[in-house]
């Protein structure tokens, strides 16, 4: 007898759903390939912030996440890869972000009136910062979030005051930037494994984790889109209608609301588009990057 599957709710969890969905898609696909369908969902939800169009813009920060946890997915089942890593998305965020802000160490976020100060420091100074943080994360990585909605709500707890006072329109800014930066990292990679056995392993490393680090950066400004989304909620109708909280007196959308809304049919997670599990992609009109 088939066990009844519930929904994920931890970030993990969506990633191992995901898989099961287009595993079978990505496992023919390249990273860069993934990557692209990022950037082209990144692109839709800034023409989405530019259009006012908050509707769209939470269908394209689900299709954002989706193809992130795709990638994340093939990097960590693909042990012979360049792009191979070991930890789930999970510990990558919180390796980052530990309940705190790797550049200031607080939380809140002190970045905006420590501006000046921050700015001074020397690559050094950054660096050790970064890895004084990263040690904290990992002495307690064993309570990590994992909760998907949690994480979310661990952003707001550090960054709400700074996402408070910033135009949707700037978080826009970051996240489009960060997603660049991902672009960067496998770019280098890429080219890195033209030449294996040439280039040392300490030097790939650094990428690979230069790599890692910018997945989570993704993430923590996809999860500041999400937390403005809810600061502005009440002033958008539309955004309330999508999601029926016209009557609620306190709105709030989760990010796994943003997810569930579109990816998923009779009470389980599937495909968006053909809602089968796995995807049936014959049954997309658009086409791919996939071999047959």
């Amino acid at each position: 007898m088939e066990t009844e599957k519930t929904l994920p709710e931890k970030i993990d969890e969506f990633v191992n759903a995901f898989y099961e969905i287009y595993g079978h898609l990505d496992k023919t696909r390249t990273v860069e390939q993934l990557w692209l369908q990022v950037v082209e969902e990144a692109s839709s939800v800034a023409e989405a912030v530019r259009e006012v169009n908050y509707v769209d813009v939470s269908s394209h920060l689900a299709n954002t996440f989706c193809w992130i946890c795709g990638l994340i997915a093939k990097c960590r089942k693909n042990k012979e890869s360049i792009f191979h890593f070991e930890d789930d998305f999970s510990s990558i965020i919180w390796k980052k972000y530990p309940r705190e802000c790797p550049l200031c160490e607080s939380k809140p976020c002190q970045c905006i009136i420590r501006k000046r100060e921050i700015a001074r420091r020397s690559s050094e100074e950054k660096n050790k910062i970064y890895e004084e943080v990263r040690k904290r994360a990992e002495r307690t990585i064993e309570d990590r979030i994992e909760n998907l909605d949690r994480l979310v709500d661990m952003f707001e707890d550090v960054y709400g005051p700074s996402y408070f006072i910033m135009p949707i329109e700037e978080i826009t800014f970051h996240f489009t930037e960060e997603v660049g930066e991902v672009a960067e990292q496998i770019r280098e990679l890429t080219a890195l494994e033209m030449y294996a056995g040439r280039i040392a392993e300490e030097e790939i490393q650094k990428i690979r984790e230069e790599f890692i680090k910018e997945l989570a950066d993704v993430f923590s400004w996809m999860s500041g889109i999400a937390i403005k989304l809810n600061y502005l909620i009440e002033n958008v109708t539309s955004i309330l209608k999508e999601f029926d909280l016209l009557k609620n007196d306190n709105p709030h959308i989760y990010f796994s609301d943003m997810i569930k809304k579109h990816y998923v049919q009779e009470g389980k997670l599937v495909c968006r588009t053909c809602k089968e599990v796995p995807c049936n992609i014959k049954k997309h009109k658009k086409y791919y990057q996939i071999r047959e």
